[in-house]
């Protein structure tokens, strides 16, 4: 299977098999390789720190390969 991600729509999109079956998935936010650790913590994480200093409750659950930024994005740099 062929995988195709559009930042500016939102989706991603499968093709698979002889006949070029299509999915297409959409998503609340899409980021690609080109995407800053700013841009995804501000996307993802900002509002979450928004509602838990408002008092909710929250879990955060960062997925992805060893190495890839998980961690400081969540965290930040510690100096």
């Amino acid at each position: 299977p062929a995988v195709t991600a559009s930042v500016e729509h939102n989706t991603m999109t499968i093709i698979k098999g002889q006949g070029m079956a299509r999915s297409v998935y959409t998503f609340n936010d899409v980021y690609s390789t080109f995407s800053t650790q700013d841009e995804i913590f501000k996307g993802t994480l900002e509002p979450v720190i928004a509602d838990v200093l408002k008092g909710y409750d929250s879990t955060v659950f960062a997925y992805g390969q060893t190495g890839t930024g998980k961690t400081y994005t969540m965290e930040g740099s510690l100096s």
